[in-house]
């Protein structure tokens, strides 16, 4: 059975993309949302995800100590997490008022009671890890949505990989056709290897667009070394003998897709 998701990427690809959500007023926030996760057994995604927002696999932090949280999903949740950011909002500025009484801030002790609580415990924990100011409540909102042009990435790589295949086919062949000159061998021997590198970059990329988008990290980092070698294939390229083939870039323009 296809995954829900690549079914919604292939049929409304102009709408499925990553939203980044900004968390202003707590540090580090992925080192919070894992002691969030072992103080209640859950993580900002998984509230996400109990307020039936559909994402596609688990939200993650652009970098271990960036605020913004990266949530893949349809353009359409747009809506519910714009709400579901909201109530925390709401949320959190009631549990500033519980940290206090009067103008004095409660201690951790008293704080941590606070789980029991209907409070933002995600805010609670950030508290007590001084990751946060108990005298200012935390803002979560929508800082950007991201589209994914996944197909078009696709595309692109498949048709690369058939692309450096076939030139490394090509060279092979030159070099069985033009078996008596060392020199001709050995260059039509490092663009061989080098189109078959490039084939094996573009199907990695191919792999992580696949499997984790095309606005996350594993695919950006596969996309520029698809890039990088193709570019080497390109200008390792030596002239044809024995067969009629044209300059590489003639058949495949190098796009930058990282």
């Amino acid at each position: 059975m296809r995954d829900f998701f690549e079914l919604r990427k292939e049929l409304k690809e102009e709408v499925f993309g990553t939203f980044h959500i900004k968390i202003e007023g707590i540090k580090n926030p992925e080192k919070v949302d894992i002691a969030y996760e072992r103080a209640t057994q859950y993580t900002f995604g998984a509230l996400m995800g109990d307020d039936d927002i559909e994402q596609d696999g688990e939200p993650e932090f652009l970098t271990p100590t960036s605020n913004i949280l990266q949530v893949r999903a349809d353009k359409t949740e747009e809506k519910n997490i714009k709400s579901f950011l909201n109530r925390r909002n709401a949320l959190a500025k009631q549990t500033q008022k519980m940290m206090k009484k009067g103008a004095k801030v409660l201690s951790n002790k008293e704080i941590e009671k606070l789980y029991e609580k209907r409070a933002d415990h995600f805010y609670v924990t950030a508290v007590l890890m001084k990751m946060a100011n108990p005298n200012t409540a935390p803002k979560y909102t929508i800082q950007k949505f991201v589209k994914e042009s996944i197909n078009e990435d696709i595309a692109y790589h498949k048709k690369a990989i058939a692309h450096h295949k076939q030139y490394a086919h090509s060279h092979d062949t030159e070099r069985m056709n033009h078996d008596n000159d060392d020199e001709h061998d050995n260059d039509h021997a490092n663009a061989e290897d080098a189109h078959n590198d490039a084939a094996n970059h573009h199907q990695k990329a191919h792999d992580a667009a696949k499997k984790h988008g095309t606005n996350s990290s594993q695919y950006k980092t596969a996309a520029k070394a698809a890039h990088t070698a193709s570019k080497d294939a390109h200008d390792s390229h030596v002239d044809f003998e024995t067969i009629s083939r044209k300059h590489p870039s003639k058949n495949l323009t190098i796009k930058r897709t990282h």
